[in-house]
């Protein structure tokens, strides 16, 4: 494993995050986690990296994900992750959005996020978005966490998002309650 010499600055520094505070976060389940609950106080979005994994959730049927799909939890809905042996997982918290996107491009997509109906399917992952959380995940197993990473690579996601998706399919992402 490589080691991060500024991890090491960071740590000791406000800057460095807990895993819960997170814009992004990794999560790792195996199998003697089989069956995992979650509530989130805000929108994520879940990219599955390893592993297939089964989602349920008492307001909408089940959906099975693999790693070329991205899902939008809705928050404040509990949903149960359910995995065979290991599955691990990339979450992003969408509530950092309004802070790092500018006010007039967030309002563009909501137009368009007026007349989406949300219906809990895994949205088709494009290439440049895999590759951003395979890299994501890299850095996060290798202790870079801290809030100017995050910071950045909020941005980044939401560059990528905005380059390779349509404004209707970047609307899905953008939907408030």
């Amino acid at each position: 494993m490589e080691k991060i010499f500024y991890v090491e600055k960071q740590k000791a520094s406000n800057l460095y995050r807990a895993a819960g505070n997170s814009e992004f976060r990794y999560i790792e389940l195996t199998g003697k986690e089989t069956k995992k609950k979650f509530i989130f106080h805000s929108f994520q979005l879940l990219f599955p990296q390893e592993g297939t994994i089964r989602i349920t959730s008492k307001d909408f049927s089940p959906v099975e994900m693999n790693n070329r799909e991205g899902l939008l939890l809705p928050k404040e809905t509990p949903i149960k992750i359910e995995v065979q042996q290991k599955a691990t997982i990339l979450l992003f918290n969408l509530d950092v959005l309004s802070t790092i996107c500018e006010k007039d491009r967030y309002r563009m997509y909501y137009q368009h996020s007026q007349i989406i109906l949300y219906d809990f399917t895994p949205t088709p992952l494009k290439q440049s978005i895999i590759d951003f959380t395979r890299q994501m995940v890299y850095h996060l197993k290798h202790g870079l966490n801290c809030e100017p990473f995050h910071e950045l690579k909020g941005k980044e996601l939401l560059l990528l998002l905005q380059a390779y998706y349509s404004h209707e399919e970047m609307a899905f992402y953008c939907i408030r309650s």
